[in-house]
């Protein structure tokens, strides 16, 4: 299609560092409209559980019953190498702040201009964390059980309600 080719040119023109993502999902539309079984493109789209560890011992969670665990550093260089093929990340945890290469990942992803989103429980935001959310402008999934200070320190065992919502 000329129009889907004319706009890949712009957008590679004005952003270089999205050709290796314009090609991909090119590549990929093709294979899936081709009907291909095995594909050659790279994933658009990432879910990444970096660990399982939290600040937090939530009523519902069974995390706090198993090893802790951080995603082996060279799983996190495969990531890197995925990031310029990749539309959009999804980081999940345990609570994503923890895991020591976060802010790495996370900025690599915004040199990439990748969608990003972050599951969180928002207690270990900083105000140089929510600085660089906004400049990168991620979406954040907040999880938020309940919205009086009884019920939600109930469940989320180690938080507080006041600093949650003073955030």
């Amino acid at each position: 299609n000329g129009d889907a080719e004319k706009i890949s040119k712009f957008i590679i023109e004005k952003i270089p560092l999205k050709k290796q993502m314009i090609e991909n999902i090119i590549l990929n539309e093709n294979e899936i409209s081709s009907k291909k079984e095995f594909l050659n493109s790279k994933p658009r789209i990432l879910e990444v559980t970096l660990t399982n560890r939290c600040n937090l011992r939530c009523v519902m969670c069974k995390n706090i019953m198993t090893s802790k665990w951080d995603l082996p550093e060279n799983i996190k260089n495969e990531i890197i190498g995925l990031m310029p093929y990749l539309e959009q990340i999804n980081w999940l945890g345990g609570e994503v702040f923890l895991y020591k290469y976060f802010n790495e990942l996370f900025d690599i992803a915004h040199e990439y201009n990748i969608k990003q989103t972050i599951s969180t429980n928002a207690t270990l935001l900083t105000s140089e964390i929510i600085e660089k959310l906004i400049e990168y402008n991620v979406e954040l999934s907040i999880s938020i059980d309940g919205v009086t200070k009884d019920v939600y320190e109930k469940i989320r065992i180690g938080a507080s309600f006041e600093q949650l919502i003073s955030k």
